[in-house]
Formats: structure tokens, sequence, C-alpha cells
């Protein structure tokens, strides 16, 4: 009865029926198979909570097809995409001044389960990075700063 109930606890966690058999026959352990399928549910677990905030942003905003898929993109990306994304607008706007301490603090992080106010504001701040006139006037306003000695003062406290 005991093997009965695991088969059918197993099967209901979504494990399949190979896996299970290799688990009652003692060929591999629960915890190992546990773990692994914990950690392969991470992903789509993340995807939806994604989904989630970004369809709760789009309703509530009153958002157009071509705003959901504005803000669809920055949130699909990967955290690497994002830090690149963000990355090159700093390069950009902040070239020629060693700010390389100074970029990571002004690279934000979108969590694992963003709620919608996050992915409005990361479709702006990615809107924004992309815009040229945007990158041209910080870019102006970065060498404005450093002529006035903002830049040594900025990596002096670096």
């Amino acid at each position: 009865m005991a093997r009965l109930d695991l088969v059918r606890t197993l099967r209901d966690l979504g494990l399949d029926l190979a896996t299970i058999r290799q688990i009652v026959d003692r060929e591999i352990s629960l915890p190992e198979v546990a773990a692994a399928h914990a950690e392969a549910l991470a992903v789509p677990i993340r995807t939806l909570r994604l989904r989630r905030a970004v369809l709760t942003a789009v309703a509530r905003r009153g958002s157009t097809p071509e705003e959901m898929d504005l803000m669809h993109k920055p949130a699909e990306l990967s955290g690497e995409e994002r830090r690149r994304l963000i990355g090159d607008f700093l390069d950009d706007a902040f070239g020629g001044l060693d700010l390389e301490g100074f970029k990571s603090s002004m690279t934000p992080e979108l969590p694992d389960d963003p709620d919608p106010e996050q992915i409005e504001a990361w479709v702006e701040l990615a809107e924004l990075s992309q815009d040229p006139d945007f990158r041209t006037g910080v870019r102006r306003l970065a060498g404005q700063h450093e002529a006035g000695g903002w830049g040594r003062s900025l990596r002096g406290c670096l």
C-alpha cells in the first residue's frame, strides 16, 4: 500500500512512470529526483511570474498592443541581457569616464517575482536607454559635469 501511495504522490507531482520505477527499485534516490525536478520547475515558475506582472501592468495601464509588446520584451530578457542593455547605455553615456564600480550600482536588477510597477519601470528604463536623444542629453550632461570636476570627485569616491 505504501508503494502505491508513493507512486500516486509522485505522479501527482508530475514525475513520469519510468522515473518512478527507478525510485521504487532504488536505482536512483528520491531526494536526488526531487531536487532535479524542483530545479526544473524554477524556470517555468519565473516565466509565469513575469507574464503575470506584465499582464497586470497592461491591464492597469489600459495599454495598446504596441505598449504590451514593449513591456513584454524587457521582461523576457535574461538578467545578463538586461545588464548588457543598461551597460551599453552607460558606456555610451559615460564613455571615457572611469566609472566601472559606479556602473554596477547603476544597473538595476529585475527580481524573479517582479510586481507590475517594477515591470513598468524596467520598460521605461529600457525605452529611455534606447532613445538617441536621451543618450545624447545624458552624454552632454556627463561631459559638462566632468569638465567641472564632477568626474574627478566621483572617481575619488569609488
